[in-house]
């Protein structure tokens, strides 16, 4: 009777690990699955290459494509989101850099130098209300005394399933581009970088209210995000800027 009964208790202190272990494994893997990550310039490539990607499944997994010839080396990160049409715009974005950045290369040219071209993409995640935007880091070199950069930004409406422009912007605000374009030049001409080279005729000819200086937006959780190109706004040594406008300082209908 004794040995029964602890057969018994046995058996239940099993069952009970069991259940625990069970328990344990589903509420970690929830927990992963919810981990959200952002890939940028700043991460290196063996930070990159450890990231997992089943990282945020409700939103995106990031996919990596990576080749290597004689002469050339591309490295590209990039969303998979569950967004056909958002997927589609980005494979064909990334598709046109990269085909431009084939245009340019001369064999001969980079074997006499005994240099290799690169292509890198890079990207960060930005998510207000039902909009998800994504700015892509493009980086191309060819040869020449500096590699070429570029930003590229998509912003997406969640609910309506829809790619949002700066057109879409406009047509909600027609003095859209006024607002913006103040506010930057203003916000801009107190960076100590701009102050010290002294280039306010390229400032002003950088923030002009057209749609191709403000093309480059992202909707964060404190406001749009202005990107402005290397060249855009400044010489090269420069670098790049961003100017976050709060969304109470223009007129959007979000």
């Amino acid at each position: 009777m004794v040995i029964k009964l602890n057969k018994i208790l046995k058996y239940i202190l099993i069952l009970t690990i069991f259940i625990f272990f069970l328990f344990s494994a589903y509420f970690a893997n929830r927990y992963v699955e919810n981990i959200s990550v952002q890939v940028s310039t700043k991460i290196n490539n063996d930070e990159m290459k450890s990231l997992s990607v089943a990282v945020n499944k409700d939103d995106y997994v990031v996919q990596k494509k990576e080749e290597s010839t004689e002469i050339t080396d591309v490295s590209i990160y990039y969303p998979v989101t569950k967004y056909n049409d958002l997927n589609k715009e980005i494979t064909r974005i990334i598709s046109e850099y990269k085909k431009d950045f084939e245009s340019f290369i001369d064999v001969n040219y980079l074997k006499g130098l005994n240099i290799k071209a690169s292509f890198e993409v890079r990207f960060n995640v930005y998510n207000y209300i039902d909009y998800v935007s994504y700015v892509f880091y493009i980086t191309q070199y060819s040869g020449g005394a500096h590699p070429a950069s570029f930003f590229h930004t998509i912003s997406y409406d969640k609910k309506n399933k829809k790619i949002i422009g700066l057109e879409d912007l406009i047509k909600d605000n027609r003095s859209l581009l006024v607002e913006l374009s103040e506010y930057t030049y203003k916000e801009l001409l107190k960076n100590d970088i701009l102050k010290e080279i002294q280039m306010e005729e390229m400032l002003k000819e950088g923030t002009k209210p057209t749609t191709e200086n403000f093309r480059n937006f992202v909707f964060t959780s404190t406001g749009l995000l202005i990107f402005f190109e290397k060249y855009q706004i400044a010489p090269y040594v420069a670098g790049e800027f961003s100017v976050t406008i709060p969304y109470d300082k223009i007129h959007l209908k979000l």
